[in-house]
This record gives structure tokens, sequence and C-alpha cells, in this order.
């Protein structure tokens, strides 16, 4: 018992191939040869259509298609489109009734202080390449990485070492 699809344009079906016509020669870019096959569902309907593939289709094999009717030279025919039906069900779009939830809002960044941390990098870096910060090891680069990232400096005050020891502060000798 052959199948039509009457006013249905597009349907899911599963079965196994039971007839393959001859494939046709490869055409287009990606060498698709379309052949006539005739699937066979569980409940022993037979849909005959055109399915297109590289290689061919052999009796015997399950396949799930979708099933298109198109217009052709001839008249119309089925077209069809073989599918995963494990995806199915993740491809059609999922409309609910009510209004969409808005997306939820991520925080926003703190533009200042990023800005800080940039400029504590720089002045840092500038330091060490200019020899005022001595680098000894690992435990000074880390000292100075947490000082960049956070602005506060992980030792007591009176262990910081003064960036300007030459600079001596003069009292009332500003010249204007």
């Amino acid at each position: 018992m052959r199948e039509e699809l009457k006013g249905e344009r597009k349907m899911n079906i599963t079965g196994t191939i039971t007839n393959v016509g001859q494939a046709s020669e490869p055409t287009g870019n990606y060498q698709v040869r379309y052949q006539d096959i005739v699937i066979t569902d569980p409940n022993g309907r037979e849909y005959v259509g055109r399915i297109g593939s590289k290689a061919g289709y052999q009796v015997n094999t399950p396949i799930s298609v979708t099933v298109e009717v198109k217009q052709g030279d001839s008249g119309e025919y089925n077209y069809f489109r073989k599918y995963n039906p494990e995806y199915a069900d993740r491809t059609a779009p999922q409309r609910s009734a009510q209004a969409p939830s808005p997306a939820p809002q991520s925080p926003k960044p703190d533009w200042d202080a990023i800005a800080e941390g940039k400029v504590r990098t720089h002045l840092v870096g500038d330091a060490i390449a200019s020899g005022q910060i001595k680098i000894k090891g690992i435990t000074d680069l880390t000292y100075w990485v947490g000082y960049c990232m956070t602005g506060r400096a992980p030792l007591p005050p009176s262990k910081i070492p003064d960036p300007h020891p030459d600079i001596q502060e003069q009292a009332d000798d500003i010249p204007y």
C-alpha cells in the first residue's frame, strides 16, 4: 500500500529502505547522486520518493527522513531528506504562548576599578623596568601581582619598599 502526502507538504517518517532505483550521475559542487527509493514504515505503509547522497542507498537499510512534496518537470514528487531522530526535537524551535522571559542581566563591569588596575600594572611594570623595584624571586613577583590586581599591598606598610629612596622630601622649599 503506497502512501501519498495528500494535502500535507512535510512530514517525518522512519522505516526501512525496501527498494532502490539506479543512482544518477554526480551533479553539482558536492557531487550528489539522486536515487528513487521506497521506504516501508513499521505499519507496512510504503513511501516512494527521491533522495540525494554521495554514495547511494542499499535495500534493508533503516532510515529516518523528512518528506517534502516538491514540484519537478514531470509534476509533484516526494523528496526525502535524511535526518537523525535523536536530534530532531532540538532543531525545532519551541514556542510558548506566553511572552519570552528577558535574558538574565550579567553584572556590569566596574570600569573605574579596571582602569585603576591597568594604571597600577603599568606603574609597577615601569618601576621594575627602570630598576626602582627589584624582583629577586617568585615571592617578590607574587607580591607585586597581588598589589596590581587588588590595589592593596599584602605586606604591612613598614615592609613595603620605598620606590623612590633617592628623593628627599623638602619642606617649604617649593621654588614657586
